[in-house]
């Protein structure tokens, strides 16, 4: 078993990058069995078969990196993740109350009977939506290129931020409605 203990923390993007590739080629070659400690959540799944999230000294979940992020087992894995957006609420006559005022009504048994919980919603169950059409309203605050689209810090009407990828420019101090994808979307009670 070789351990390693973020090898790769000072190192330049690219050659980081690059050596994250032949670390993980190179385990499979030999067959080896490692322990790669990291706080970089990309570095970690392109090396490992399994990852272990760890929050103060408790092991939260193990799984293939693939399930990790798209079937998180706790609120805590996904905020540790920054998988999306994580809002606690409770349930009225059907309906999500979400910061004791906003409003969501999901599909009929998304809640599963329970009264109290927090939404997970994954960036990529989330989409940009006609003005007044949206389940979620936001504000841009930050807009940067990142040469694949754009990463746009939203101010959510009800508090939280949020970080998204777009494809096109938000103007930073704009409105924006976003749709929720509930298929994707999921209740932790």
């Amino acid at each position: 078993v070789i351990l390693f203990d973020e090898p790769l923390s000072n190192l330049d993007r690219e050659l980081r990058e690059s050596l994250v590739i032949d670390i993980a080629a190179l385990l499979r070659r030999l067959e080896m069995t490692a322990v790669y400690v990291t706080h970089d959540h990309g570095e970690a799944f392109a090396i490992a078969d399994r990852v272990a999230i760890l929050r103060e000294g408790d092991l939260l979940q193990v799984d293939a990196p693939e399930t990790l992020v798209n079937a998180p087992a706790s609120v805590a894995v996904a905020e540790f993740l920054k998988l999306g957006l994580v809002l606690a609420g409770d349930v009225e006559s059907g309906e999500m109350v979400l910061d004791k005022s906003h409003r969501l009504r999901p599909p009929t048994n998304f809640l599963n009977g329970s009264r109290s919980g927090h939404l997970f919603v994954p960036r990529n169950a989330m989409s940009p939506a006609p003005s007044g059409s949206g389940a979620l309203s936001a504000k841009a605050l930050h807009t940067a290129f990142q040469g694949d689209g754009y990463a746009v810090q939203l101010q959510l009407a009800h508090g939280p931020i949020l970080d998204f990828h777009s494809q096109t420019r938000i103007p930073e101090g704009a409105a924006i409605d976003l749709a929720i994808a509930w298929d994707r979307a999921r209740w932790f009670p």
